[in-house]
């Protein structure tokens, strides 16, 4: 038994050195899931897209009101 611990103790660096290089993976423990941060749930994820929908919404309308403005202050002008 004693012979069998002392060449474990010199096997020992050479295990290490086999482990870093990514060899003998016997005994590992399995590595614990990654932490990741919580996304936004998906009742938040639907009001952001109804929120940028209703956005371009009024941007188009404005716009829209905003040139229909400029033709007719323009063509109240009469002509010239």
């Amino acid at each position: 038994a004693a012979r069998g611990r002392a060449r474990e103790r010199e096997r020992a660096p050479e295990r290490a050195a086999e482990r870093a290089r990514g060899g003998a993976r016997e005994r590992t423990r399995p590595r614990p899931p990654e932490r990741r941060r919580p996304g936004p749930s998906a009742k938040r994820r639907a009001a952001d897209q109804r929120l940028l929908r209703q956005r371009v919404f009024v941007f188009v309308t404005v716009t829209l009101l905003v040139a229909l403005g400029i033709t007719l202050a323009q063509g109240c002008q009469g002509p010239l």
